[in-house]
């Protein structure tokens, strides 16, 4: 599933002119059952707060998100705001039981993977798949 969605990502974001960020959301089932997409603020870089990524999460009954951005210079190394955004992405979706599975950043050819890099450590929490193992949305 991880090279699939890396190379969607890469199709489609890697021209843009202007910053994205994409979430997707997944059921238990590893379906996609809803996704999100914002563009750049007048600050020139893209935000989704933590509120409505949780928000979405928990009205779609997702356990799982992905997320993606891309880099408009063409350079997919995340800078310190990548890595606290998805830092503190983590620690609430594992708190929340939606947890964040992959975060991509595209830049000109090239896509850097959180998950991939060991920023984002879940392999205990996850089945074969990788999918959260035996979670359901809790309805809240």
């Amino acid at each position: 599933m991880f090279e699939e969605l890396r190379e969607y990502f890469l199709h489609n974001m890697r021209d843009l002119q202007t910053e994205e960020i994409h979430a997707w959301f997944i059921n238990s089932d590893g379906a996609l059952i809803h996704q999100r997409m914002d563009i750049a603020s007048q600050r020139g870089s893209a935000a989704l707060s933590p509120r409505d990524l949780f928000r979405l999460a928990y009205e779609n009954q997702a356990v799982a998100l992905v997320l993606a951005h891309n880099h408009p210079n063409g350079d997919c190394t995340p800078s310190w705001i990548d890595e606290d955004f998805t830092s503190m992405i983590h620690k609430y979706g594992k708190d929340c039981e939606a947890f964040l599975l992959d975060h991509f950043v595209v830049g000109d050819g090239f896509v850097y993977s959180f998950a991939e890099r060991k920023f984002i450590m879940l392999s205990s929490e996850m089945d074969e798949q990788g999918m959260p193992s035996g979670k359901e949305r809790k309805n809240v």
